[in-house]
Formats: C-alpha cells, sequence, structure tokens
C-alpha cells in the first residue's frame, strides 16, 4: 500500500468570503499533473457561486548544475537551472 503526505493550510482571513488555492506540485510525477488537472473542474465548478476562488497551481523545483548530465536530460531544464524531482515510475 502506498502512502501520500498532504499539507493543508488553511487562513480565514477574507473579509470578502473569496477562496484564495494554491497547489505545490512536480511535472515529473503524473499522479500529480492528474491531481492538479481533476481538482481544476471542481474548482471551476465551484467558481461559480457568489464566492470568488483564486486557483493557482505552482511548481516544485529547484537548481541543480552539479548533477550529472543523465539527470539533468532526464529531470531538469536549462542544464540544471530548474530540476523536478526524481520521481521513481514504477511506484504505485
Amino acid at each position: 500500500m502506498s502512502q501520500v503526505q498532504v499539507t493543508a493550510m488553511f487562513e480565514m482571513n477574507n473579509p470578502d468570503n473569496s477562496v484564495d488555492v494554491k497547489v505545490w506540485y512536480t511535472t515529473n510525477d503524473e499522479r500529480s499533473l492528474l491531481f492538479v488537472k481533476d481538482l481544476g473542474k471542481y474548482v471551476r465548478q465551484a467558481d461559480r457561486s457568489e464566492r470568488g476562488i483564486d486557483f493557482e497551481p505552482k511548481f516544485v523545483h529547484w537548481s541543480c548544475p552539479q548533477c550529472d548530465s543523465d539527470f539533468k536530460r532526464q529531470n531538469c531544464l536549462s542544464d540544471g537551472k530548474y530540476c523536478a524531482m526524481n520521481h521513481d515510475s514504477n511506484s504505485d
């Protein structure tokens, strides 16, 4: 059985009752991309209500110019300037 870690922070300080949603994920994990895509459907449905929803997906990345060329080719852009998590595609 695989595990998933989810962290959520809720700040209740919007006087106009709007909702700000930020989702951090890595582009190197297909499950993360599918989660954000599916979540977007629900955000669009909920955004039709009177309250506004600000949905902002964000990418987790870091710099790794010292990484070997194979890693950079598979996981990075700009010669290691922007790298995604090295996700094991065999895990479920």
